[in-house]
């Protein structure tokens, strides 16, 4: 676990810009938080997927405002509207794995932080991990991390954004 915890934190501390191959970050990521990297990475390309490169690959500076999506060129200009967005109490889901500011301020700590890919991932990544502790599956876990409430409606979306995940992670094998 040592181990693992120096890794994450060179990668935490190198990661000012986007990673050469932020893909391979899931890998470290998961292997730390102990989520199925597929799973992760799944849960990532249906939150921020954008066509580079030819492939789909999670964007690591997305935004959700309010229902819609922005996709920008840096980590400084997507900072600015996160900034915006909160200041005018507006709804926003942040980076690559879009977790809500609202909801998960106190995991995010701080807007700055919750603009950083690797931060972003791994904070992701835990609220799937004690998710999964709490239901004991991961689908439902997935499901969960997009709508914690058990009301039936938002059972209704978190079982549509599970199977949404589910596709994206069976084209990944």
């Amino acid at each position: 676990m040592a181990t693992k915890i120096v890794i994450l934190a060179a990668i935490l501390s190198s990661a000012r810009t986007l990673p050469a191959d932020l893909d391979a970050v899931y890998e470290q990521v998961s292997a730390y938080c102990g989520v199925p990297s597929d799973i992760l990475y799944a849960v990532s390309l249906v939150e921020s997927g954008r066509w580079r490169e030819g492939k789909n690959a999670p964007w690591p500076w997305t935004l959700n405002i309010e229902g819609k999506g922005y996709y920008f060129a840096t980590r400084e200009a997507m900072f600015e509207q996160v900034m915006a967005a909160i200041s005018e109490k507006r709804s926003v889901d942040i980076g690559p794995m879009q977790t809500n500011w609202h909801w998960k301020f106190e995991q995010l700590g701080s807007p700055w932080k919750a603009t950083e890919p690797v931060f972003n991932i791994k904070t992701g990544c835990q609220i799937i991990r004690a998710l999964y502790e709490k239901h004991g599956d991961w689908w439902v876990a997935v499901g969960k991390y997009h709508r914690e409430s058990d009301a039936p409606r938002h059972q209704r979306a978190a079982a549509q954004y599970s199977a949404r995940v589910y596709k994206e992670w069976e084209r990944l094998r």
